[in-house]
């Protein structure tokens, strides 16, 4: 089997971070998704307050 040159690494990397930054946009949407239909349960500490069940976080410091 050949080695694989650099350019052909370096294009094979190009095409995997495409790849996963597609994942990561896909996640991203699934995820605000199930944070928008969540029936919120927060717990809070001085500066913000996470919902237990979707892990939504939101800043209460002012």
């Amino acid at each position: 089997m050949a080695k694989q040159t650099n350019g052909n690494k370096a294009m094979a990397l190009i095409d995997e971070m495409k790849e996963l930054e597609e994942k990561i946009r896909q996640l991203k949407i699934e995820l605000g998704t199930l944070q928008a239909d969540c029936v919120h349960e927060f717990v809070s500490n001085q500066l913000m307050k996470t919902c237990q069940k979707c892990l939504q976080s939101e800043s209460i410091y002012y």
